[in-house]
């Protein structure tokens, strides 16, 4: 663990971002700072901007998600381990990508 101890806290500090960056975007769907413009053009602005927010939703959780999954990893000492091949993954490839889950050699 010792080895993976920066990644692990790289993780810990991405999860906290996307977690705040998730609620803001969760705040802004559901409208927590008041209701649409009253100005028409300023509300089709708005309505247009709901796909690309439920878009940066989807993204986050998604991320959120192999973020969560490389902790239950790191903690269960699996981590660092292709799910593939069963080889280390390489510690470059983890500190570029740290969600990753083959090696290189597998993912292609």
């Amino acid at each position: 663990m010792s080895e993976f101890r920066e990644i692990h806290n790289e993780l810990k500090r991405r999860r906290a971002a996307l977690e705040r960056r998730l609620q803001l975007i969760a705040d802004d769907m559901r409208r927590t700072q008041g209701p649409l413009d009253a100005d028409s053009e300023e509300q089709a602005i708005e309505l247009e901007n709901a796909p690309v927010l439920d878009a940066l939703d989807a993204s986050g959780h998604d991320e959120l998600a192999e973020i969560n999954a490389a902790l239950v990893r790191l903690s269960g000492g699996e981590f660092g381990e292709c799910s593939e091949c069963g080889e280390d993954i390489p510690i470059d490839r983890l500190h570029a990508m740290p969600t990753a889950r083959t090696c290189a050699t597998c993912t292609t």
